[in-house]
């Protein structure tokens, strides 16, 4: 079991922590060292959201046709290419290109390794694997953080390491992950139509669209709120992104809870505290950021990994589909939200709206499950 779920695990951590989200990290000192403009900043942004919702549109059909092996070896070639780009980027368009490369990994290693995990697992162990190799983000984040702390003005040497290591891991995952292909009757059992996938995925869509919208707000400007609000420094600021990353281990713990108490309980719960982290940052004291960091980075894990383990079990012929249209909905969310709290923040600042997206993302624990999903 653990040959299986400590690569994966590695594999997220790459391509979320490192390919994904560590661009934000850095973001002002490339921003000063290419002189990009903020119009600019953004549209290499989106590029990352836009190959990672890409990904999760063929990655259903990529692991039916090539298998699950073929599918992680594209994942870790995209990271490892698209962090160098972003490396090597001496303009706007390259490190877009970069970006974009690089956000392929994700769409394409949270579906993949569902899959790995339903043919690896027993059913009893399922629902936990899927969640701690969920957590691999938090695992990236206790890296990024110092190295960004460490690297800041040297962002290119910081991006050439996350690609040595992206190198590494895909080396690990070629050699540890089983390949599993599926057979014409497989993929003849597994085809949906769309009719069909709405009609069993709709609350499931709908939840994590709210999860992404409430979420996205902490992603994108916690750092800069703390800075601004509680005169954070980039050492301080670097230790509440790491104690969001430490913290995030303890919500890969969430398949016990689910099998304890149910899916829906579970979601519930971990909503809740996500949408009281969030809030939390409005707070105009400084230590709450810490403790809002830490509810915020096991929520987040939780949740996410509640959302996982929900489409495997909406789609359990088709985990992948699953995992992908959570993700999918879930990005979605993230993407529409970004937007939303940059002209909210604008109008209102980063307290009132911190505090607003927090209860917009209690409507979600209004959503119930279909009973197969329990």
């Amino acid at each position: 079991m653990l040959k299986i779920i400590a690569p994966s695990t590695a594999m997220i951590a790459v391509n979320y922590a490192f390919a994904r989200f560590s661009f934000g990290l850095f973001l002002p000192y490339i921003i000063t060292s290419l002189s990009l403009s903020e119009q600019e900043a953004g549209y290499v942004g989106t590029m990352g959201y836009l190959s990672f919702t890409l990904a999760l549109l063929v990655s259903s059909s990529l692991i039916k046709t090539i298998g699950t092996f073929k599918v992680t070896q594209i994942a870790g070639f995209s990271a490892v290419t698209g962090l160098a780009g972003i490396a090597l980027a001496s303009n706007v368009y390259i490190l877009g290109l970069g970006v974009f490369t690089a956000g392929l990994g994700s769409g394409l290693s949270s579906p993949v390794y569902s899959r790995i995990v339903d043919q690896s697992f027993s059913d009893e162990w399922k629902d936990r694997g899927n969640s701690w190799i969920n957590s691999g983000t938090s695992f990236g984040m206790i890296i990024s953080g110092p190295v960004a702390l460490l690297f800041a003005a040297y962002w290119r040497r910081a991006f050439l390491f996350f690609a040595l290591l992206a190198l590494v891991v895909s080396l690990w995952n070629a050699w540890a992950i089983p390949d599993f292909k599926s057979s014409k009757e497989t993929v003849k059992k597994t085809k949906l139509t769309v009719t069909h996938l709405f009609s069993r995925g709709n609350r499931l869509i709908l939840a994590s669209l709210v999860t992404g919208l409430a979420s996205a707000i902490f992603w994108t400007f916690s750092r800069q709120a703390v800075v601004v609000n509680h005169g954070f420094t980039d050492s301080t600021s670097a230790l509440f992104w790491v104690t969001m990353g430490v913290a995030g281990i303890a919500g890969g713990r969430a398949g016990n809870l689910i099998e304890s108490r149910g899916i829906q309980y579970a979601f519930r719960l971990f909503l809740a505290i996500l949408n009281v982290a969030i809030m939390m940052l409005a707070a105009p004291i400084g230590w709450t950021a810490y403790l809002s960091a830490v509810l915020y980075g096991i929520a987040y894990i939780a949740v996410t990994g509640s959302l996982l383990v929900i489409g495997t079990r909406q789609f359990p012929h088709a985990p992948q589909t699953g995992v992908s249209l959570a993700f999918l909905s879930l990005g979605i969310g993230q993407t529409i939200g970004t937007s939303v709290a940059g002209l909210v923040i604008g109008w209102t600042g980063y307290p009132m709206s911190f505090l607003l997206f927090g209860l917009a993302g209690f409507s979600g624990l209004f959503i119930s499950f279909h009973k197969n999903a329990n």
